[in-house]
């Protein structure tokens, strides 16, 4: 028969009411955080680009109902979809004493949605002969005030409007997007008028031409 004193060294039974320390709910938590911290951003983020589009929306609504209220001279302006402000329908009279005289030009106004921060762009809708113009489905215009450099927020459609129908009367050789039609202008105005006469006639007459 073994001693009791044998096992008066020997350490107590074990304690089993003893939870394990577990590493599992910290890990968890601690992958919870930068989860967190996303979701925050992107809310963050989310929020100012939502009142970035609101702030836009209220300037483009403002200059428009200027603009239907009193509009440059020769230009009227429609929203081409009711439900979506940044596409505009701008009808422009060819102004008088310029080959452009008695033709009515559609034009396509487009605005960016973080505008007045960045530039709309100008398309006619209606061809047009004009070192100013891109000969071709486009119809994109060539205007100085609208280039990433040289546009301000502070810049208003109407003046865009008001300047576009300006370079009808005198268009601007040197920022041509048509070469070759700049160099008639600065060389052969005559011809240049001609021909300009007779894509108005054909194109902006209203008598359902082609490019209507």
């Amino acid at each position: 028969m073994k001693s009791p004193d044998l096992f008066r060294g020997r350490s107590a039974s074990p304690d089993f009411s003893r939870k394990p320390k577990s590493t599992f709910a910290s890990e968890a938590q601690d992958n919870k955080r930068p989860a967190s911290r996303t979701s925050s951003a992107f809310a963050v983020a989310y929020s100012s680009s939502a009142n970035g589009v609101m702030a836009s929306q209220k300037r483009i609504s403002k200059e428009l109902n200027e603009l239907l209220s009193s509009p440059p001279d020769g230009v009227t302006v429609a929203l081409a979809d009711d439900s979506d402000l940044y596409k505009w329908s701008v009808e422009m009279k060819g102004p008088e004493g310029s080959p452009y005289q008695g033709g009515i030009f559609e034009i396509r106004l487009t605005l960016p949605t973080d505008y007045p921060f960045k530039p709309p762009t100008v398309s006619f809708a209606t061809k047009i002969y004009h070192p100013n113009v891109s000969n071709d489905d486009k119809g994109t215009m060539c205007l100085g005030m609208l280039k990433s450099d040289e546009w301000k927020p502070s810049s208003k459609l109407y003046a865009v409007l008001e300047f576009a129908r300006q370079l009808l009367v005198e268009p601007m050789p040197d920022d041509a997007v048509e070469g070759r039609i700049a160099e008639q202008y600065s060389n052969d105005r005559k011809q240049y008028e001609k021909i300009a006469r007779d894509w108005t006639r054909k194109y902006a007459s209203g008598n359902g031409g082609e490019g209507q």
